[in-house]
């Protein structure tokens, strides 16, 4: 499988605290299946600020570190990006990355509002070549009460990426129901694990993704597409 978004970088966010924990956390998700993770830690704009180059040396410590404990697993750079005005200049400067060097951004909505500069900003997105992927917007309050903003965002070729746990109802019964929905309709096209560690939000990838085949999305074909577009290092990000 591959996890487009999870926090597994040690002692840079709210992942785990050292590198024993994620270990354990890339050990869990090997079981789980998957074999490609994206480490995207709340990046610049957060409340964490961490910068492009500290995912970057981040990533390449724990890659070490996973192949000298035996695990299989590739680990990519990204960033969950906080939406805001000046996510272009960000990224060309590489004070943010892009999912894995790609075209593609993982943006972050606020967990209750869309700010007035919502379209705005996805729209200069698109304008400098990039595709925006907003995180888990089954969980955004605004989009909660008015679902139809998620499809008309998605009419501008904007894709979503729903948290596992949604799928599988942690997060309540509102954001579970929004996931499926938005499934359903093709509003949303990726599921990532989101996972933060072994006690808050452990992996459950294969199970969202068993969910997600009984409401229509059969593989993991938009995922792929992503990873197909990457650097051939996998390691800069555009």
């Amino acid at each position: 499988m591959i996890d487009l978004h999870a926090h597994v970088l040690p002692g840079l966010d709210d992942g785990p605290a050292d590198s024993a924990g994620a270990l354990d956390l890339l050990e869990a998700m090997v079981r789980d299946g998957t074999s490609t993770v994206v480490a995207s830690p709340h990046g610049v704009g957060s409340r964490y600020g961490v910068s492009g180059p500290q995912v970057l040396e981040a990533v390449r410590k724990l890659q070490d570190a996973a192949r000298a404990a035996g695990l299989k697993v590739r680990i990519l750079p990204g960033m969950e990006l906080p939406l805001r005005a000046d996510l272009v200049r960000l990224l060309r400067r590489g004070d943010a990355l892009s999912i894995a060097g790609t075209r593609y951004v993982c943006v972050e909505l606020p967990h209750q509002d869309l700010p007035w500069f919502t379209e705005r900003a996805l729209f200069e997105l698109a304008v400098a070549g990039y595709v925006p992927v907003i995180n888990h917007p089954e969980r955004n309050r605004a989009i909660q009460e008015r679902p139809d903003r998620l499809a008309r965002m998605a009419e501008r070729g904007v894709l979503a990426m729903l948290s596992a746990g949604s799928l599988l109802g942690d997060f309540g019964r509102t954001a579970q129901r929004l996931a499926e929905r938005f499934l359903k309709e093709g509003s949303a096209t990726l599921v990532a694990s989101d996972a933060h560690g072994l006690r808050t939000r452990p992996p459950a990838l294969a199970a969202a993704l068993e969910r997600a085949a009984a409401l229509g999305k059969t593989d993991q074909l938009a995922e792929m597409e992503i990873l197909q577009e990457l650097a051939s290092t996998g390691l800069t990000a555009r």
